[in-house]
């Protein structure tokens, strides 16, 4: 059986459902944030994190599992070694990351580097714009040529 406690009062609260003002065993829930697990943090408003050094560290951001970071606003990393920076990134799996706005990657070892680019699969590549998925598949832009222009 759970046990709420109310944080300023440290009385205990029968049948409370929400985690917005609650310490749930040694997890703890500041305003409207919640953060869960071994070295876990949540900043921003209404982010949520869990598991073991979970940091969502944006507005409206969600961390779920083992070294995972949701950094952008309205961002979402889970799984297992993930990133999602940038805002409304998704970043799901094994080894995954996201990076710059509205990018998504899933599975394993995926990059989706780039505005809305998406990449699922093993080991699969998403450049600005566009799409990849399967297993050691690449789409978008040269990349050489545009670091060479920056």
């Amino acid at each position: 059986m759970e046990k709420f406690v109310d944080v300023e009062t440290d009385q205990e609260i029968a049948g409370k459902k929400h985690f917005s003002d609650t310490i749930i065993g040694n997890n703890i829930s500041v305003l409207n944030n919640f953060s869960g697990g071994k070295d876990s943090i949540a900043n921003g408003e209404n982010s949520f994190s869990f598991g073991m050094s979970a940091l969502a560290d944006n507005d409206y951001s969600f961390a779920e599992g083992y070294q995972v970071s949701a950094l952008g606003q309205r961002s979402h990393a889970e799984g297992s070694k993930t990133l999602a920076e940038g805002s409304k990134t998704h970043a799901e799996g094994g080894g995954t990351e996201a990076i710059l706005d509205m990018a998504h990657a899933e599975g394993e070892m995926t990059h989706a580097l780039g505005r809305a680019s998406h990449t699922e699969g093993k080991s699969t590549y998403a450049y600005m714009y566009s799409h990849a998925e399967g297993s050691e598949t690449s789409a978008g832009y040269d990349i050489e040529i545009a670091n060479a222009k920056i």
